[in-house]
């Protein structure tokens, strides 16, 4: 009996398929973030928070019913998501994460989103940031443990640390508020 020693045309076939998958989730990625100068601009600019970082966190946070802490940032539960193809406002169901991420050497804030009516998908949303956490007002000043959701209280505040040392940005939200 002869031992095998090349790949087989399936095995050929199915490196070629999941090599094109990730090319175009790469490319998707990568075009998408060209797309948008907010997301081009400089870290140190203050237009980052004005902006679309701004759109996002106070879009998520007023519609969330319910949060949790995650190892790397936080996760929420809201009553409205973003279409994956068109980023324009969708009224259904979604949960979404704002977690830092080590990507191309740098740290990135990501936004993940996950919709059972929708594919899921994540944007790069900001550079350089070293920390993100949500703190809930009469909820401690320190940070939350990862663990299970806790329904949302009247406001929040989101704090971004940043790795070059400036004053961190905090942002808060009034919660319930659907614009």
């Amino acid at each position: 009996m002869r031992r095998r020693t090349g790949l087989t045309l399936i095995e050929l076939m199915l490196a070629l398929a999941l090599t094109g998958v990730l090319s175009a989730a790469i490319l998707r990625a990568v075009t998408g973030l060209a797309r948008d100068p907010a997301l081009r601009a400089p870290v140190g600019e203050e237009v980052l928070l004005a902006g679309r970082l701004r759109e996002l966190l106070t879009g998520d946070v007023a519609s969330a019913g319910s949060w949790r802490a995650t190892e790397a940032g936080f996760a929420l539960r809201t009553n409205v998501s973003l279409d994956a193809r068109t980023l324009r406002v969708a009224h259904l169901p979604a949960e979404v994460r704002y977690e830092v991420r080590r990507i191309a050497g740098h740290n990135w804030l990501v936004r993940v989103q996950e919709c059972p009516y929708q594919p899921a998908f994540a944007e790069l949303a900001c550079r350089g940031v070293r920390s993100v956490r949500m703190v809930l007002p009469g909820r401690g000043k320190g940070p939350s443990a990862p663990g299970a959701w806790k329904p949302m209280g009247e406001a929040a505040t989101v704090r971004i640390e940043f790795e070059d040392g400036r004053d961190p940005l905090q942002l808060t939200i009034q919660c319930g508020v659907i614009e």
